[in-house]
């Protein structure tokens, strides 16, 4: 094995494959430039496809994330109505949870507060459940934080 520490190692392998970036884009510029001088309208429809690639795939994602957080909503829905009944929670626990949101408050302050009425209301309060995911919230969100 060698002696020299992984820290160093990959401060190395950064090094190197930034080196061999830098050098392929040193020559793809001049190439490029020259195609799109010698062929402009190839450049302009090859431009126009690599583009239009990139912007449905951005689309695709952000359709997978947001069907996948419609499921999870569904999912908590779907929960709640089973735990607290349909009738309080369509005319108490949503209401509250939108007055929360309206009044732009962070997400930490939405979810604890909101949290806490569930807990208190419920007819079987889980205080550990509810003391658990506070504090793993509040974990995450300090972590969110210090990115």
């Amino acid at each position: 094995m060698s002696d020299i520490p992984t820290e160093e190692k990959l401060a190395q392998f950064i090094q190197l494959a930034l080196t061999k970036i830098i050098r392929i884009i040193q020559v793809a510029i001049p190439l490029i430039a020259r195609f799109s001088a010698e062929n402009p309208t190839a450049f302009i429809v090859l431009t126009t496809i690599v583009l239009a690639f990139i912007v449905l795939r951005i689309v695709r994602n952000i359709y997978t994330i947001v069907r996948r957080l419609v499921f999870l909503s569904l999912i908590v829905f779907l929960v709640l109505l089973y735990i607290r009944g349909f009738d309080t929670v369509l005319t108490f626990d949503l209401p509250l949870l939108y007055k929360l949101i309206l009044n732009d408050q962070d997400l930490e302050t939405v979810v604890v507060r909101w949290g806490s009425y569930l807990s208190t209301t419920s007819k079987h309060s889980s205080r550990f459940l509810y003391n658990y995911c506070k504090v793993k919230c509040q974990e995450l969100w300090h972590q969110l934080q210090q990115q």
